[in-house]
């Protein structure tokens, strides 16, 4: 290949595969014969210019014929499948749904626990359909309530891998969240096989049959990892859990003793990359094997066959994760590259390591752990390197050469000459020391000056490669995780090498149990750098300024960054520091400058200019009012015209109780409601609003208190309740003020008016759900009211003393269960909208039938989170627009 991609001829060709699998994921209508003709024909076109000596021509047809084979590729991965296939047979109907189905099928994972339940993959290989048998293939995932007499920290016990099963298990297809800045969990299960997911109530539901569907060379990998496990439960059991849970995640990859703390420690301070088994730990026992076999005078090329072999059984025991696999997969193309070139530029083989992945699993595009691995190598290749190369060594180079005369620097470049400067005056130094004292003076000092420069080319060497990285890396990590670190380049100084020797240490004591040796001091060796890692990690976290949430960048501005700094280092243009300089002033305006823009916002003359206008031209100030999908329970966010936002309860699961001193494993807070506020970039929140508190409402706000400055929280509950408290306590930790509110308050925002109709503090003992507070808006012609979980006692309060209730639009009370909404409330309402956030599928029924009868019945049209997903009401007080995440807009006009 010509130009500068003579060396990296795989890069282009990994660009276009990319961009092809990429715009695979916008085709729907296509004709797959057509697009691989398409294909041939450039293919032809290709080698017909080059017959005619059209080079250019040639390579562009060559490279489109590339981007097409991607877009095949994306296809077949999302479209096609075998007639067994169990999405065959959901296509056909075969498969019920959200009833109860008996299957077979052979456990095909390590079999996982969950808040108490066991985790089941299964490969599944038969279901029954009427009389008879039908054959099927595909994974669902089973989620297996534990029997009273298991222990669900030990699910080997009754399932394991290997098993072959069959049972009966409700399954359902999975489902996102259904709103703005949710995270694809359909897509995430679909990489991994799963497109099922199921519920088993009891593991006595499952039969255990006779035979083995699994292989030996996993279920050692298993057992070795299940050793491990127990060798490390008596340090847990001793006080050390989060040293047991970190040796566990770092040796293996296990991360479900994590909690989530420790978890978001390493998060904040950047350095969460060292509990991942990723490139980090492929690298280490690279380098470890190595320097053995150099000792023991093996030759390179047998040396780096029993290197891929030691990364092949690394691989096998943590289960052959995707991140280790990936790595191995370039390690052995590095291999194959040394023994066939020479010289093959890493670059190079990155690329063609990334497109036999991408050629053989197109969603790895879309994986998380893919883009940030490659990346980050991406980083060293192009962007650390080139520091280091063409900065640091030149100017340490000469120092670490002081005094030795041989040895002299002639390169040129200003680094070069700099560096030169520093030797002569270190050689100048020293030579002036030695004249004024000993002779024995002059060979310490440039000892300690040659040192020094080592040190500091080492030191500075870390520095510039984890500040490369983190310049590639961070617009994808505020993508995708909504946080910044700005501490990690330093940090990452401290906690690799830490980690590097926990690894070390444990794998040592891994080996010494292996081999029957007292590992004891390698077990305590690891235990204490497990401490000290978690204890650094700690401090940086907590250093302030040092990491910050953000809103959620475009794909465009994310992509933008990425590309800037790829074509500037590809190219080597001059001037690095412009794409550098341009990706970190985004990452401080995207940290900090949307308040700068809401500032700007707040005057008049501003917002008159980018408010949305009106035919007559004149600017809109529009209300807008979203129920977002939680699932089973609420929450409701309004933005004001001013852009102030309230949220009103953040969802949260159901079953969890203040007593818990672990957050869920699903925190809707967090990875629901919080996103959704970070897609829209929401500054801050001048209220939240609790209605009462419920799991399924309240459980949510820990998150925002924590995720955003939030200026007071208001609750109407009068009683005592431990989850109230605990919110409080929170909430007071992190300055937001608490407030009670109660019928009769009221607030101006703006042109809106806000009215508090319940709860009544008068001593009457009510229930949770009738305290629940009650708000009515109203903004020109439209009203709406927001009812939390208020049943019939309630609702009959709250219309005998409402002066004014009529609503164009209600949020129905308690997800729409029977015990509300009673028509004499309808009456007095007289809703246009009936909005109701319930989960599907959920064990409560809600909504009931009667109320849906009920609200269509008074003229109501009923529209449930779980089919449209976030519903957004959008008005200026005379027009309005109502639209949903699936269905988009479904009605516009005027009141």
């Amino acid at each position: 290949m010509p130009g500068r991609w003579g060396n990296i001829p795989f890069l282009p060709c990994l660009l276009c595969l990319a961009a092809g699998i990429l715009t695979s994921q916008f085709v729907v209508d296509y004709s797959f014969a057509g697009l691989v003709l398409a294909g041939v024909m450039l293919l032809a076109a290709g080698f017909l210019a080059l017959q005619r000596d059209r080079l250019r021509v040639a390579l562009f047809a060559a490279l489109g014929s590339v981007s097409l084979c991607g877009t095949l590729l994306g296809i077949s991965d999302r479209d096609s499948y075998s007639e067994l296939d169990v999405r065959m047979h959901l296509r056909r109907h075969a498969f019920s749904l959200d009833e109860i189905v008996l299957f077979d099928g052979c456990i095909a994972e390590e079999v996982e626990t969950l808040e108490g339940d066991h985790l089941v993959t299964v490969e599944l290989h038969g279901f029954r359909t009427g009389n008879h048998w039908l054959r099927c293939t595909g994974r669902a995932l089973l989620r297996v309530a534990a029997g009273p007499d298991e222990d669900p920290r030990m699910p080997t016990g009754v399932l394991k891998y290997g098993d072959r099963i069959r049972g009966s298990a409700v399954f359902h297809l999975p489902r996102n969240f259904q709103n703005p800045g949710a995270v694809d969990r359909v897509g995430l299960l679909a990489r991994r096989g799963i497109f099922l997911v199921g519920r088993v109530k009891s593991v006595q539901l499952l039969e255990v049959l006779p035979g083995d569907c699994g292989t030996s060379w996993k279920r050692a990998a298993i057992r070795a990892r299940e050793a491990l496990r127990l060798r490390l439960q008596p340090l847990a059991e001793d006080g050390r859990k989060t040293q047991a849970a970190v040796l566990l995640s770092l040796l293996i990859g296990d991360q479900n003793s994590l909690n989530t703390s420790t978890r978001e420690t390493f998060q904040n301070a950047g350095t969460y990359h060292v509990l991942v088994v990723s490139g980090l730990h492929v690298a280490w026992i690279a380098w470890a094997l190595l320097q053995v076999f150099r000792r023991l005078r093996l030759s390179p090329a047998p040396s780096r066959i029993l290197v891929a072999a030691g990364i092949l059984f690394y691989s096998g025991l943590v289960g052959f994760q995707a991140s280790v696999s990936r790595c191995l997969w370039v390690y052995i193309l590095y291999l194959s590259g040394q023994a066939l070139f020479r010289a093959a530029h890493p670059l190079n083989l990155l690329s063609a390591g990334s497109f036999l992945m991408l050629s053989v699993q197109p969603g790895w595009l879309f994986d998380q752990g893919f883009q940030l691995s490659f990346l980050s190598v991406i980083a060293i290749l192009l962007l650390g390197v080139r520091f280091l190369d063409g900065s640091l060594r030149p100017l340490l180079s000469p120092l670490r050469s002081a005094g030795d005369n041989e040895r002299l620097s002639f390169e040129p470049g200003p680094w070069s000459s700099l560096g030169r400067c520093w030797r002569a005056r270190a050689e100048l130094l020293a030579e002036a020391c030695a004249d004024r004292g000993h002779r024995s003076i002059e060979p310490a000092l440039l000892a300690t000056f040659r040192t020094s420069a080592l040190g500091m080319l080492h030191l500075g060497g870390m520095a510039l490669i984890s500040l490369s990285v983190q310049l590639w890396l961070n617009p994808v990590m505020a993508f995708h995780f909504n946080r910044l670190s700005w501490i990690s380049p330093v940090s990452n100084l401290l906690v690799v090498p830490l980690a590097s020797l926990t690894l070390a240490s444990g794998i040592l004591a891994v080996l010494a149990d292996c081999a029957a040796l007292p590992s004891l001091v390698p077990l305590g060796i690891a235990t204490w750098c497990a401490s000290a890692l978690v204890q650094s990690t700690d401090w940086f976290s907590r250093l302030p300024g040092t990491w910050q949430r953000c809103a959620t960048p475009s794909a465009f501005s994310t992509g933008f960054l990425l590309l800037l700094m790829f074509v500037w280092s590809v190219f080597q243009w001059r001037h690095i520091w412009i794409p550098c300089l341009a990706t970190l002033l985004c990452l401080v305006w995207l940290g900090n400058g949307f308040l700068l823009l809401e500032i700007l916002l707040r005057s008049r003359d501003a917002r008159s200019f980018l408010a949305r206008q009106d035919d007559s031209g004149r600017p809109r100030e529009d209300l807008q009012l979203i129920i977002l999908d939680v699932g089973q329970g609420d929450s409701v966010v309004l933005r004001y015209p001013d852009r102030t936002v309230w949220v009103l309860d953040a969802g949260g699961i159901r079953d969890a109780t203040p007593e818990d001193t672990e957050p869920p494993s699903l925190d809707i807070g967090e990875v629901v409601v919080s996103r959704y506020l970070w897609s829209v970039g929401a500054p801050r929140l001048e209220r939240a609003l609790l209605s009462h508190p419920h799991q399924d409402h309240a459980g949510g706000l820990f998150a925002l208190i924590k995720n955003f400055a939030v200026r007071e929280i208001n609750y109407g509950e009068p009683g005592f309740d431990a989850l109230l408290e605990q919110l409080v306590a929170a909430a007071r930790a992190r300055g937001v003020l608490p407030r009670r509110v109660q019928a009769g308050d009221r607030f101006a925002m703006g042109p809106v008016k806000v009215e508090v109709l319940n709860p009544v503090v008068d001593g009457t003992r009510r229930s949770i759900n009738d305290n629940s507070v009650v708000v009515r808006l109203t903004y020109g012609r439209f009203s709406a009211l927001l009812t939390g979980d208020l049943e019939i006692t309630g609702e009959t309060e709250v219309s005998l003393r409402a002066r004014e209730l009529e609503a164009r639009l209600l949020k129905v009370a308690h997800h729409g269960s029977k015990s509300a909404t009673r028509d004499s409330f309808l009456d007095r309402v007289r809703p246009r909208w009936a909005v109701i956030s319930a989960g599907r599928n959920n064990p409560f029924g809600h909504p009931a039938r009667e109320v849906l009868i009920r609200l269509v019945r008074h003229g109501a049209r009923p529209l449930l989170t779980s089919d449209q997903g976030a519903i957004t009401f959008r008005t200026d007080g005379a027009r309005y627009t109502l639209s949903t995440f699936v269905s988009g807009v479904l009605e516009q006009g005027e009141f």
